[in-house]
């Protein structure tokens, strides 16, 4: 077991004091999304996924695997069901198949996780005008939206 980074602790402690979980998925919830949507997540999301299955944090949602029996009302984003739905539309960066959307930002920008580069991390801004690499770590990323630090 790998000894927690400082990004890690803060992001943790972030969802200990300000954030809302759907509550963490299994390995066969996990295999089975990977699967279906023709995809292998980074190793620091399947952490994420089984420690919190989805997260809202202020300022800031990092979609997950959600459990729709405890999702009514819809309170966090299904990465199933959002990349699939991105997907049928054609939306830019689903064209390749590799890039996952983990968040966005109401303005029709979605953030991407690369799945292609495991098991290191690449977080993506792709909408209207914009592709840019904005992170390299899942956790400074979601702590860096939560605070706005996040400029496109």
């Amino acid at each position: 077991m790998n000894t927690p980074s400082p990004a890690d602790n803060a992001f943790h402690k972030l969802v200990a004091l300000a954030g809302e979980v759907a509550g963490g998925a299994s390995d066969a919830e996990i295999e089975t999304a990977e699967a279906k949507l023709g995809l292998v997540f980074p190793q620091k999301y399947r952490d994420f996924l089984r420690s919190y299955g989805a997260a809202l944090l202020p300022g800031a949602e990092i979609f997950g695997l959600v459990d729709a029996t405890r999702n009514d009302p819809p309170l966090w984003t299904d990465i199933r069901t959002v990349t699939e739905q991105l997907r049928s539309r054609g939306q830019v960066g689903t064209e390749d198949g590799r890039f996952l959307p983990i968040s966005e930002d109401g303005t029709g920008v979605y953030f991407y996780l690369n799945t292609a580069i495991a098991p290191g991390v690449e977080i993506w801004a792709v909408g209207p005008s914009v592709r840019q690499l904005i992170a390299n770590d899942l956790y400074v990323f979601a702590s860096d939206l939560a605070s706005g630090q996040i400029a496109l």
